[in-house]
């Protein structure tokens, strides 16, 4: 015991030199993260990262918004090229009939590829870092950016006109013949029925490519998603196609909203 006194007492010395070093790089740590946006927010799971690519799409399409997070519009061509690539192979994919490893594999490396094209340290384009600079509360949250870093801008999103409130809407989940919505609270960012409101409406218009944008006449009611999520059940004859869903609520009073913003993707 007394021959190995010296080399506990070494060991102790040598601990109490490299706990300050651990403290030190776990304080250096703390302060680099809160400038760094989220760059792990894109989904690894195929079901995820195929209504990920639809909703983040579809969004930095519309009056291209992309624009004012300091996008170019290769970058935004890029985006929805992947988007484009996912709808193909999710389509696939979801389907369990045609499902193999191949189809697997190639979703997989596309899932990499966007990864890498966002937030690679040599090529990346660090899009999400981007939008975490120059985007909204609502932008941070579409692409799924952590609040609460001081990248994240603070700007409010719109609110509805008093006693008329608004919804949007987004994919959720893709499945075969199935598509399943989420629908949130534009003031409140809640899901389902707020005080004073009888009914979330949804309406669905069926095309044949994502380059064909349906007129508010061409769509039908599909249902209510009064507790925030709605599933769209649909036929073979709809496979291939882009369904598209707004939605606008209807209060106690029968008064209605305005529709939201369209989201759409392409039925697998």
């Amino acid at each position: 015991m007394a021959g190995g006194e010296p080399l506990i007492a070494c060991r102790k010395s040598f601990i109490a030199v490299r706990e300050p070093l651990i403290a030190c790089q776990k304080s250096l740590i703390a302060v680099r993260e809160p400038f760094i946006a989220c760059t792990t927010r894109i989904p690894n799971k195929p079901s995820e990262f195929a209504a990920y690519m639809v909703n983040t799409d579809n969004y930095q399409l519309q009056n291209n918004r992309f624009q004012n997070w300091g996008w170019t519009g290769q970058e935004s061509t890029d985006w929805h090229t992947f988007r484009s690539q996912s709808d193909t192979l999710y389509a696939q994919y979801a389907d369990k009939r045609h499902r193999n490893t191949d189809i697997k594999d190639q979703l997989l490396i596309l899932i990499k590829n966007t990864l890498r094209y966002d937030h690679d340290k040599n090529t990346g384009h660090h899009l999400l870092d981007k939008i975490a600079l120059n985007g909204t509360v609502s932008d941070c949250e579409t692409f799924r950016i952590k609040k609460g870093t001081l990248l994240q801008d603070t700007t409010l999103t719109r609110t509805a006109a008093p006693g008329r409130k608004e919804v949007s809407i987004a994919i959720r989940e893709i499945k075969h013949l199935l598509h399943v919505l989420l629908v949130t609270s534009v003031e409140h960012k809640k899901r389902g029925k707020e005080k004073g409101v009888k009914e979330i409406q949804v309406y669905i218009a069926l095309t044949l490519n994502p380059q064909t944008i349906p007129a508010q006449a061409d769509y039908q009611y599909s249902g209510d998603a009064s507790r925030g999520l709605f599933r769209s059940v649909l036929d073979n004859t709809s496979l291939g196609k882009c369904a598209w869903y707004i939605a606008r609520v209807k209060n106690s009073r029968g008064e209605l909203g305005a529709f939201s913003m369209p989201a759409w993707a392409v039925v697998s």
